[in-house]
């Protein structure tokens, strides 16, 4: 995923359970560097998901990667990672 320092950064994810009494928990983080959070959820019919806007990011993200894990109620988990490319700014 590239970035840049001075601007809005978004990323989002969607996720289907198929077990009607499921939920589902996200948590965004950069690998070694920051715990995002939870991020924005977004309720699409049968699909849930979440959207981060990163507005701060750092020089030092610059080969760590960007992950989201998903967490329904029974424990069961996935997740999703991109590597991170700050890009040069003049």
């Amino acid at each position: 995923m590239q970035m840049r320092t001075s601007q809005n950064n978004p990323a989002f994810v969607v996720a289907q359970d198929l077990d009607v009494d499921d939920t589902l928990q996200f948590q965004w983080f950069i690998s070694g560097a920051v715990i995002l959070g939870p991020g924005e959820t977004i309720i699409q019919q049968d699909f849930l998901g979440s959207k981060i806007d990163i507005q701060a990011a750092e020089n030092s993200w610059h080969g760590r990667t960007l992950t989201c894990v998903v967490v329904d109620s029974m424990g069961a988990t996935s997740s999703i990672s991109w590597p991170i490319e700050i890009l040069e700014e003049n």
